[in-house]
């Protein structure tokens, strides 16, 4: 009955993918957040492949905030980003 948290989404939506086969393209270099110790290991690749996908980005402050409650509007943009790509690649 907790939130989910943004490592805990993200690694989610990430296995969704690997699940359904989309290939993930690298848009641009990790480089890693100010806060990267604080991701948890089952979600740090999940994280490093959707940043380089550009389907998560860091907050204002340049931080993840991987403890931090995922909010409706980031799930969506996540989904939608994620979409996005699957339909991009299955149309190619």
């Amino acid at each position: 009955d907790r939130p989910i948290t943004r490592e805990e989404l993200t690694a989610i939506l990430y296995r969704r993918a690997n699940y359904a086969g989309v290939a993930l393209p690298v848009l641009r270099e990790y480089t890693g957040f100010p806060d990267e110790a604080e991701i948890a290991d089952y979600a740090k690749d999940a994280v490093e492949t959707f940043f380089k996908a550009e389907i998560i980005n860091g907050k204002d402050n340049g931080l993840f905030d991987p403890t931090g409650p995922a909010t409706r509007a980031e799930f969506s943009a996540m989904l939608r980003r994620l979409d996005d790509i699957d339909a991009l690649f299955a149309l190619g």
